[in-house]
Protein backbone atom coordinates (compact mmCIF):
# COMPACT_ATOMS: atom_id res chain seq x y z
CA UNK A 1 0.00 0.00 0.00
CA UNK A 2 1.72 3.17 -0.80
CA UNK A 3 0.40 6.54 1.45
CA UNK A 4 -0.68 9.22 -0.56
CA UNK A 5 1.05 12.50 1.11
CA UNK A 6 -1.00 15.09 2.25
CA UNK A 7 -1.75 17.91 0.54
CA UNK A 8 -0.32 20.88 2.44
CA UNK A 9 -1.49 24.36 1.09
CA UNK A 10 0.77 27.10 1.17
CA UNK A 11 -0.59 30.27 3.16
CA UNK A 12 -0.85 31.90 -0.15
CA UNK A 13 -3.21 29.26 -1.21
CA UNK A 14 -4.91 29.23 1.81
CA UNK A 15 -5.77 32.68 1.65
CA UNK A 16 -7.10 32.38 -2.15
CA UNK A 17 -9.46 29.25 -1.25
CA UNK A 18 -10.91 31.79 1.54
CA UNK A 19 -11.56 34.69 -1.33
CA UNK A 20 -13.93 32.61 -3.23
CA UNK A 21 -16.63 29.91 -2.94
CA UNK A 22 -16.33 27.43 -4.98
CA UNK A 23 -14.35 29.62 -7.63
CA UNK A 24 -16.38 32.31 -6.97
CA UNK A 25 -15.44 35.76 -5.89
CA UNK A 26 -16.57 38.29 -3.24
CA UNK A 27 -17.72 40.69 -5.86
CA UNK A 28 -19.44 37.63 -8.27
CA UNK A 29 -21.55 36.46 -5.14
CA UNK A 30 -22.83 40.06 -4.56
CA UNK A 31 -24.11 40.63 -8.53
CA UNK A 32 -25.11 37.46 -8.60
CA UNK A 33 -27.64 38.22 -5.08
CA UNK A 34 -28.55 41.47 -6.92
CA UNK A 35 -29.85 39.25 -10.01
CA UNK A 36 -31.33 36.87 -7.94
CA UNK A 37 -33.17 39.43 -6.29
CA UNK A 38 -33.89 41.54 -9.51
CA UNK A 39 -35.24 38.16 -10.91
CA UNK A 40 -37.56 37.83 -7.81
CA UNK A 41 -39.36 40.83 -8.04
CA UNK A 42 -39.86 40.54 -11.93
CA UNK A 43 -41.67 37.33 -10.86
CA UNK A 44 -43.67 38.99 -8.10
CA UNK A 45 -44.93 41.27 -10.64
CA UNK A 46 -45.76 39.40 -13.43
CA UNK A 47 -47.69 37.13 -11.43
CA UNK A 48 -50.34 39.96 -10.60
CA UNK A 49 -50.17 41.21 -14.17
CA UNK A 50 -51.74 37.48 -15.35
CA UNK A 51 -48.75 36.63 -17.70
CA UNK A 52 -48.09 33.88 -15.74
CA UNK A 53 -51.23 32.42 -15.13
CA UNK A 54 -55.13 34.20 -15.12
CA UNK A 55 -55.17 33.93 -11.61
CA UNK A 56 -53.30 35.94 -8.73
CA UNK A 57 -52.01 35.29 -5.35
CA UNK A 58 -54.43 36.68 -3.58
CA UNK A 59 -57.34 34.73 -6.00
CA UNK A 60 -55.98 31.19 -5.50
CA UNK A 61 -55.61 32.03 -1.56
CA UNK A 62 -59.71 33.24 -1.97
CA UNK A 63 -60.09 30.28 -3.92
CA UNK A 64 -58.88 28.12 -1.52
CA UNK A 65 -59.86 29.57 2.21
CA UNK A 66 -58.55 27.86 5.17
CA UNK A 67 -59.85 28.25 9.01
CA UNK A 68 -56.07 30.25 9.65
CA UNK A 69 -55.73 32.36 5.97
CA UNK A 70 -55.26 35.96 7.43
CA UNK A 71 -56.81 38.89 6.36
CA UNK A 72 -55.60 40.64 3.31
CA UNK A 73 -53.89 43.22 5.17
CA UNK A 74 -51.47 40.91 6.85
CA UNK A 75 -49.94 40.57 3.14
CA UNK A 76 -48.42 43.88 3.58
CA UNK A 77 -45.35 42.46 5.46
CA UNK A 78 -44.19 41.45 2.37
CA UNK A 79 -43.51 45.23 1.67
CA UNK A 80 -41.15 45.52 5.06
CA UNK A 81 -39.56 42.31 3.53
CA UNK A 82 -38.20 43.59 0.32
CA UNK A 83 -37.97 46.73 1.38
CA UNK A 84 -35.10 44.61 3.98
CA UNK A 85 -33.62 42.54 1.19
CA UNK A 86 -32.96 46.07 -0.79
CA UNK A 87 -30.68 46.98 2.06
CA UNK A 88 -29.03 44.04 2.23
CA UNK A 89 -28.57 44.59 -1.61
CA UNK A 90 -27.40 47.95 -1.09
CA UNK A 91 -24.87 47.50 1.89
CA UNK A 92 -23.36 44.19 0.99
CA UNK A 93 -21.36 46.74 -1.34
CA UNK A 94 -20.94 48.43 1.30
CA UNK A 95 -19.52 45.84 4.05
CA UNK A 96 -16.29 46.28 5.54
CA UNK A 97 -13.49 44.76 3.99
CA UNK A 98 -12.14 42.70 7.03
CA UNK A 99 -15.91 40.88 7.04
CA UNK A 100 -16.49 40.19 4.01
CA UNK A 101 -16.36 36.49 4.20
CA UNK A 102 -20.18 36.79 5.76
CA UNK A 103 -21.20 37.29 2.15
CA UNK A 104 -19.20 34.86 0.79
CA UNK A 105 -19.23 31.95 2.94
CA UNK A 106 -21.99 32.45 5.30
CA UNK A 107 -24.73 33.85 3.64
CA UNK A 108 -22.94 32.38 0.25
CA UNK A 109 -25.19 30.89 -2.17
CA UNK A 110 -28.29 30.61 0.18
CA UNK A 111 -29.39 34.14 -0.41
CA UNK A 112 -29.69 32.63 -4.31
CA UNK A 113 -31.40 29.86 -2.78
CA UNK A 114 -33.76 32.19 -0.98
CA UNK A 115 -34.72 33.90 -4.62
CA UNK A 116 -35.15 31.07 -6.63
CA UNK A 117 -37.44 29.00 -4.37
CA UNK A 118 -39.62 32.38 -3.60
CA UNK A 119 -39.65 33.04 -7.65
CA UNK A 120 -40.78 28.96 -8.12
CA UNK A 121 -42.98 29.11 -5.34
CA UNK A 122 -44.86 32.12 -7.09
CA UNK A 123 -44.93 30.23 -10.22
CA UNK A 124 -46.05 27.24 -9.04
CA UNK A 125 -49.00 28.56 -6.47
CA UNK A 126 -50.63 30.59 -9.45
CA UNK A 127 -51.34 27.65 -10.90
CA UNK A 128 -54.33 26.91 -8.63
CA UNK A 129 -54.33 22.87 -8.98
CA UNK A 130 -54.26 20.23 -6.61
CA UNK A 131 -50.79 18.90 -8.01
CA UNK A 132 -49.68 22.61 -8.24
CA UNK A 133 -50.76 23.11 -4.32
CA UNK A 134 -48.76 20.32 -2.88
CA UNK A 135 -45.63 21.27 -5.03
CA UNK A 136 -45.95 25.02 -3.63
CA UNK A 137 -45.69 23.49 0.13
CA UNK A 138 -42.47 21.69 -0.93
CA UNK A 139 -41.13 24.30 -2.27
CA UNK A 140 -41.97 26.76 0.37
CA UNK A 141 -40.91 24.98 2.62
CA UNK A 142 -37.09 24.58 0.50
CA UNK A 143 -36.96 28.67 1.07
CA UNK A 144 -37.90 28.32 4.72
CA UNK A 145 -34.90 25.79 5.10
CA UNK A 146 -32.79 28.31 2.64
CA UNK A 147 -33.35 31.18 5.31
CA UNK A 148 -32.74 28.86 8.02
CA UNK A 149 -29.10 28.51 6.65
CA UNK A 150 -28.56 31.94 6.64
CA UNK A 151 -30.02 32.37 10.02
CA UNK A 152 -28.02 30.02 11.79
CA UNK A 153 -24.92 30.76 9.47
CA UNK A 154 -24.28 33.81 10.35
CA UNK A 155 -25.13 33.75 13.79
CA UNK A 156 -28.35 35.98 13.96
CA UNK A 157 -28.71 37.40 17.45
CA UNK A 158 -25.85 35.68 18.91
CA UNK A 159 -23.16 37.53 17.14
CA UNK A 160 -21.68 41.13 17.59
CA UNK A 161 -21.89 42.85 14.66
CA UNK A 162 -19.65 45.98 13.55
CA UNK A 163 -22.59 48.22 13.44
CA UNK A 164 -25.93 48.79 13.40
CA UNK A 165 -26.68 48.09 9.83
CA UNK A 166 -25.59 44.82 9.63
CA UNK A 167 -28.24 44.03 12.73
CA UNK A 168 -30.60 44.94 9.93
CA UNK A 169 -29.73 43.33 6.89
CA UNK A 170 -28.79 40.14 9.23
CA UNK A 171 -30.58 39.64 12.15
CA UNK A 172 -33.63 41.54 11.69
CA UNK A 173 -33.88 41.22 7.76
CA UNK A 174 -33.90 36.87 8.47
CA UNK A 175 -35.74 36.58 11.22
CA UNK A 176 -38.63 38.72 9.34
CA UNK A 177 -38.53 37.02 6.39
CA UNK A 178 -38.16 33.64 8.16
CA UNK A 179 -40.77 34.54 10.53
CA UNK A 180 -43.31 34.93 7.67
CA UNK A 181 -42.08 32.24 5.90
CA UNK A 182 -42.86 30.07 9.05
CA UNK A 183 -46.51 31.12 9.14
CA UNK A 184 -46.49 30.99 5.00
CA UNK A 185 -45.87 27.25 5.39
CA UNK A 186 -48.36 26.14 7.92
CA UNK A 187 -50.74 28.33 5.58
CA UNK A 188 -49.35 26.54 2.27
CA UNK A 189 -49.89 22.98 4.13
CA UNK A 190 -53.84 23.64 5.24
CA UNK A 191 -54.59 24.57 1.66
CA UNK A 192 -52.74 21.20 0.32
CA UNK A 193 -54.62 19.55 2.61
CA UNK A 194 -57.90 21.27 2.12
CA UNK A 195 -57.96 20.47 -1.93
CA UNK A 196 -57.78 16.61 -1.36
CA UNK A 197 -59.45 16.52 2.26
CA UNK A 198 -63.15 18.09 2.29
CA UNK A 199 -63.31 18.04 6.38
CA UNK A 200 -66.25 18.92 8.24
CA UNK A 201 -66.21 22.68 9.89
CA UNK A 202 -65.79 21.33 13.15
CA UNK A 203 -62.71 19.69 12.47
CA UNK A 204 -61.21 22.08 10.57
CA UNK A 205 -61.79 24.34 13.12
CA UNK A 206 -60.06 21.80 15.51
CA UNK A 207 -56.79 21.23 12.96
CA UNK A 208 -56.50 25.06 12.57
CA UNK A 209 -56.35 25.37 16.10
CA UNK A 210 -53.83 22.71 16.31
CA UNK A 211 -51.78 24.59 13.71
CA UNK A 212 -51.77 27.58 15.48
CA UNK A 213 -50.75 26.13 18.74
CA UNK A 214 -47.62 24.18 16.82
CA UNK A 215 -46.85 27.51 15.29
CA UNK A 216 -46.82 29.35 18.95
CA UNK A 217 -44.68 26.42 20.32
CA UNK A 218 -41.87 27.05 17.40
CA UNK A 219 -42.25 30.81 17.94
CA UNK A 220 -41.37 30.49 21.79
CA UNK A 221 -38.39 28.15 21.31
CA UNK A 222 -36.76 30.34 19.24
CA UNK A 223 -38.01 33.50 20.54
CA UNK A 224 -36.50 32.61 24.31
CA UNK A 225 -33.75 30.21 22.74
CA UNK A 226 -32.18 32.60 20.49
CA UNK A 227 -33.08 35.96 22.33
CA UNK A 228 -34.73 37.30 19.23
CA UNK A 229 -37.77 39.15 19.28
CA UNK A 230 -38.32 39.67 15.77
CA UNK A 231 -39.58 36.31 14.56
CA UNK A 232 -41.75 36.31 17.27
CA UNK A 233 -43.63 39.61 16.17
CA UNK A 234 -44.23 38.18 12.96
CA UNK A 235 -46.47 35.61 14.66
CA UNK A 236 -48.02 38.56 16.71
CA UNK A 237 -48.83 40.30 13.19
CA UNK A 238 -49.87 36.92 11.45
CA UNK A 239 -52.29 35.91 14.47
CA UNK A 240 -53.54 39.13 14.66
CA UNK A 241 -55.05 38.98 10.97
CA UNK A 242 -55.71 35.39 11.57
CA UNK A 243 -58.30 36.51 14.57
CA UNK A 244 -59.54 39.21 12.44
CA UNK A 245 -60.35 37.13 9.55
CA UNK A 246 -62.15 34.38 11.57
CA UNK A 247 -64.47 36.37 13.78
CA UNK A 248 -67.24 34.39 12.37
CA UNK A 249 -65.42 31.38 13.84
CA UNK A 250 -65.51 31.90 17.90
CA UNK A 251 -62.75 28.99 18.37
CA UNK A 252 -60.08 30.23 15.64
CA UNK A 253 -61.00 34.11 16.33
CA UNK A 254 -59.97 33.82 20.47
CA UNK A 255 -57.07 31.00 20.31
CA UNK A 256 -55.72 33.58 17.48
CA UNK A 257 -56.12 36.54 19.51
CA UNK A 258 -54.56 34.70 22.77
CA UNK A 259 -51.46 33.82 20.82
CA UNK A 260 -51.24 37.25 19.43
CA UNK A 261 -51.32 38.91 22.85
CA UNK A 262 -48.99 35.79 24.58
CA UNK A 263 -46.31 35.75 21.98
CA UNK A 264 -46.21 39.44 21.31
CA UNK A 265 -45.67 40.14 25.13
CA UNK A 266 -43.15 37.63 25.18
CA UNK A 267 -41.06 39.22 21.97
CA UNK A 268 -41.66 42.79 23.60
CA UNK A 269 -39.98 41.41 26.39
CA UNK A 270 -37.18 39.92 25.12
CA UNK A 271 -36.78 43.16 22.47
CA UNK A 272 -36.24 45.25 25.74
CA UNK A 273 -33.79 42.53 27.65
CA UNK A 274 -31.92 42.95 24.13
CA UNK A 275 -31.68 46.94 24.55
CA UNK A 276 -31.00 47.38 28.26
CA UNK A 277 -27.94 45.06 27.95
CA UNK A 278 -26.88 46.64 24.69
CA UNK A 279 -27.02 50.06 26.61
CA UNK A 280 -25.48 48.58 29.82
CA UNK A 281 -22.89 47.09 27.62
CA UNK A 282 -22.00 50.62 26.09
CA UNK A 283 -21.75 52.11 29.31
CA UNK A 284 -19.36 49.49 30.76
CA UNK A 285 -16.96 49.89 27.58
CA UNK A 286 -17.06 53.80 28.24
CA UNK A 287 -16.29 53.09 32.18
CA UNK A 288 -13.32 50.93 30.75
CA UNK A 289 -12.13 53.02 28.62
CA UNK A 290 -11.93 55.84 31.34
CA UNK A 291 -10.36 53.32 33.68
CA UNK A 292 -7.76 52.48 31.49
CA UNK A 293 -4.47 53.13 32.36
CA UNK A 294 -3.23 53.27 28.68
CA UNK A 295 -5.81 55.60 27.71
CA UNK A 296 -3.90 58.91 27.40
CA UNK A 297 -7.31 60.97 26.75
CA UNK A 298 -8.99 59.48 30.38
CA UNK A 299 -5.23 60.61 31.71
CA UNK A 300 -5.61 64.24 30.33
CA UNK A 301 -9.44 64.62 31.77
CA UNK A 302 -8.67 63.45 34.72
CA UNK A 303 -5.79 66.05 34.80
CA UNK A 304 -7.56 68.94 33.74
CA UNK A 305 -10.19 68.16 36.36
CA UNK A 306 -8.14 68.22 39.03
CA UNK A 307 -5.94 70.82 37.58
CA UNK A 308 -9.69 72.38 37.54
CA UNK A 309 -10.47 72.08 41.33
CA UNK A 310 -7.34 73.17 42.14
CA UNK A 311 -7.77 76.49 40.69
CA UNK A 312 -11.31 76.74 42.32
CA UNK A 313 -9.54 76.16 45.45
CA UNK A 314 -6.72 79.09 45.13
CA UNK A 315 -9.45 81.24 44.65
Amino acid sequence: VVLQPKVKFSLKQQEVRSMTNCGITVLQMKVANVFAFIVTLFFNYISSSGLISPYGIGTISRKHPTSITPAGGAFAIWGYIYCLQLCFIIYQFLWPKATESVILHDVGFWYISTCICNSLWIIIFVQGTTVAMFFSTVTIFCLLFSICMIYVRTECWRKTRTNILENVVLDIHFSMYGGWVTVASIVNTSISISTVWDATPEIATICGVLMLIVAFLLNIFIVLYRKDPVWGLVLCWATYYISVKGKANDSIHTSALVISILIGCISAAVGTFIVIKLLRGRKSTQDEKIEDPSNKSSHLLVEETVVAENVQTIT
